[in-house]
């Protein structure tokens, strides 16, 4: 819960210069189990993390299960420990948690006032595309999740236009490849996205979700195949948080 990683876009990836953000995910505010019975301790000191870090990030991307039980109470608790992170600009998409009782209404009228659809939108950053995708809605069987029809043809007209050179980062809550979907760890439909990103040099695939402790994936997609080939590059720690360049 509440884990942050560091990601580092060098200058030769856009044309702005260098990037650096930060993801975090699941912070789960409500939660109160023995797994973690002090939720505002654990993101509070990620906030601590990352405003301790020797190259402060421009933003945050926040990757879902902002709540526990989708309650206003638990929403505010979030945003008011994120205001005293040292990057201001948050990027959300939400969990399966943020849209329990309502599908995802609140959740829209907070986070996603100039989104499409169910709050999917894209962002530009020092010549870095961002893609907040969100999947959580309408599961499959075991959890699975599912982008759907009309998200995948916005997704498709979004980056047709763009040139091949465009370093893209995608991000969602739970996985957009298959790492285990007999726990729902996986989403439906993701495979028919990869003929959009085929023709891109540099894929960044971001997911909360699994509160698994590894390495951050680095998707890269081969124009030779249909599939994601996963690329991992550890760059060291600062101070408990995992740190990754992309080079």
């Amino acid at each position: 819960m509440s884990r942050a990683f560091v990601k580092h876009i060098g200058k030769k990836a856009g044309k702005g210069g260098d990037l650096t953000f930060v993801q975090i995910s699941d912070s789960h505010m409500g939660f109160n189990k023995p797994a973690n019975p002090d939720v505002v301790a654990t993101l509070q000191a990620a906030v601590d993390k990352i405003n301790g870090l020797s190259n402060p990030p421009e933003f945050l991307l926040h990757t879902g299960d902002i709540s526990h039980l989708s309650r206003p109470e638990q929403f505010d608790t979030v945003d008011q420990l994120l205001k005293g992170a040292s990057a201001k600009d948050v990027f959300f998409v939400p969990g399966e948690h943020d849209v329990l009782d309502d599908n995802g209404k609140a959740y829209l009228e907070r986070y996603g006032k100039n989104a499409k659809g169910s709050g999917w939108y894209t962002f530009d950053k020092k010549g870095v595309h961002f893609i907040g995708l969100v999947n959580v809605l309408n599961l499959k069987s075991g959890g699975l999740g599912s982008l759907g029809g009309e998200q995948l043809e916005w997704m498709e007209k979004n980056v047709k236009h763009l040139k091949s050179s465009t370093p893209i980062v995608v991000f969602a809550h739970i996985p957009l490849w298959s790492i285990y979907p007999e726990w729902g760890w996986g989403t439906e439909d993701s495979a028919q996205a990869q003929p959009y990103l085929k023709k891109f040099g540099s894929v960044t695939v971001l997911n909360g979700h699994i509160h698994h402790k590894g390495p951050l994936q680095t998707e890269k997609i081969d124009a030779r195949k249909s599939s994601l080939e996963r690329k991992q590059r550890w760059r060291g720690k600062i101070g408990g948080l995992q740190v990754w360049r992309r080079r």
